[in-house]
């Protein structure tokens, strides 16, 4: 009855005895039809809202005059920006430059960033309405730098991404790199909800309302999430690093993000790292011992990382379901954070030694844990100016390189209206013992090689049925 009703695709309902937990006696689990090419559309579109809120949100800030620490490596004579409106240090690149083209999705944001310049004396921007991809009408151009510093997260999917970063290496000349920012860390969304979900919720709230916000979060996730093992050996790139950004950030989500730097060829210096010690209590002090002995490079793997560690714990916690209340959960991320290491503490190890300290995520650590290289600098170097450390990238294996968010995006659509009309439906056609008081909106079902649904693999419910799940009647 249910598989009849418009937008439904599969239904498979089955008495709750696997996860007694949510006190329903029916769950159904419902397949929505999809359209993915259309959402594809509607997720890029979307992006020129967003851009025009960030626009609206800086006006009267003025643009182009700031260029902070973390943009100072991005300094470039010739810059090509993808999504050139849509981030909050916007023109921070033409700062310095000779020649900068922008592109932007969004008209309303492209017109703000040419007022901006204008009103900066920037006369040697120039602008143009694009999409990211459109990176490839710039093939052979020779920039020196090419960058997209903000919505790689609102990308549709990881071919999306492949094709813009080809299409951005390509553009590159003799020496070029590329910079993508802000890409959303795979093996840590669990880790980011939970620390969403419990950094504002008062001491005492119980821990089962934190898990179905966190559970209600994850399930609704319609942002491109990407594993750092993915970039290994990208084609058409000589060299990749994984940045992971700086905790200490202004936006929540960074220290759960990465940046990629790739360059097209061999021309940056790069050394290989001999020695890596997998971290330990006294890993620390062995390093030490060793870059006072002036080793060429070092390298500490699985470095458990201050910020990321403590909200790993916290996801682990609600996972386990032991209702836990938000100031417990808190107090437990500080203990384990305390026990982590700051990434900061170990460039000031290494500076004090003449090395340049790198950060890497190209292991791709499920608990977020970093590779560290140390390469000493000559004398007469300056900080920063040693060759780049080759970082081992792990192994994806079977694991998937991205999440697809058309899918969550569509997911979450259904959860919204799908499921009221099907709660209707049902109690027009059912006795109260036959409805289903939980509907659990999935992709697909679960199959076995015979064809059947295998019930093993089917997930948990996401929602607890209350009074306002059940028929209303008057009092």
């Amino acid at each position: 009855m249910l598989r009849g009703h418009e937008g439904v695709r599969d239904v498979f309902v089955l008495p709750n005895t696997m996860f007694p937990q949510t006190g329903a006696g029916l769950v159904a689990y419902v397949v929505p039809e999809v359209a993915p090419d259309d959402h594809r559309r509607a997720v890029r579109h979307g992006y020129t809202a967003i851009a025009d809120k960030i626009t609206a949100d800086s006006r009267g800030r003025e643009s182009g005059t700031d260029c902070d620490e973390r943009n100072s490596h991005l300094v470039a004579k010739s810059v090509l920006e993808l999504a050139c409106g849509s981030g909050r240090e916007r023109l921070a690149r033409a700062i310095g430059a000779e020649h900068y083209f922008g592109l932007d999705l969004s008209f309303v944001a492209l017109s703000d960033v040419g007022a901006a310049a204008r009103r900066g004396g920037l006369g040697h921007v120039e602008l143009t309405l694009g999409d990211t991809i459109d990176a490839e009408l710039f093939e052979g151009d020779d920039f020196e730098l090419v960058v997209c510093d903000s919505p790689v997260h609102r990308f549709p999917d990881a071919e999306y991404l492949r094709r813009a970063l080809t299409a951005a290496l390509a553009a590159t000349g003799p020496g070029g790199r590329v910079h993508f920012g802000g890409i959303r860390d795979l093996p840590l969304v669990r880790a980011m909800h939970a620390a969403s979900v419990v950094s504002g919720a008062p001491d005492d709230v119980a821990g089962s309302i934190l898990e179905e916000r966190w559970r209600r979060q994850l399930s609704e996730q319609d942002e491109l999430l990407v594993d750092a093992r993915w970039f290994r050996d990208f084609p058409g790139a000589a060299h990749v690093e994984v940045r992971p950004r700086p905790a200490d950030s202004r936006e929540s989500a960074a220290p759960f993000s990465f940046d990629v730097v790739a360059w097209r060829d061999g021309t940056r210096r790069t050394v290989e790292v001999p020695t890596w010690l997998h971290w330990s209590v006294d890993a620390r002090d062995r390093a030490a011992a060793m870059l006072a002995d002036r080793v060429e490079a070092l390298g500490l793997r699985r470095v458990p990382r201050a910020g990321v560690a403590g909200a790993v714990k916290i996801a682990r916690v609600l996972e386990s379901r032991t209702g836990t209340p938000a100031g417990e959960l808190r107090m437990l991320a500080a203990e384990v954070d305390a026990a982590a290491v700051r990434p900061e503490h170990l460039a000031a190890l290494g500076a004090r030694y003449g090395y340049d300290c790198r950060f890497s995520r190209a292991g791709g650590w499920p608990d977020g844990e970093l590779d560290v290289a140390f390469v000493r600098r000559s004398d007469d170097q300056a900080p920063g100016s040693a060759p780049l450390p080759r970082f081992p990238f792990g192994e994806l294996g079977d694991r998937a390189p991205a999440n697809d968010p058309v899918h969550h995006s569509l997911l979450a659509e259904a959860r919204a209206w799908l499921v009221p009309e099907l709660r209707r439906h049902a109690a027009k056609a059912l006795p109260a013992h036959q409805r289903p008081l939980v509907h659990h909106v999935v992709a697909e079902l679960p199959r076995t090689e015979h064809g059947a649904v295998d019930l093993a693999m089917l997930p948990a419910p996401d929602e607890t049925p209350g009074l306002g799940l059940l028929d209303r009647t008057a009092i």
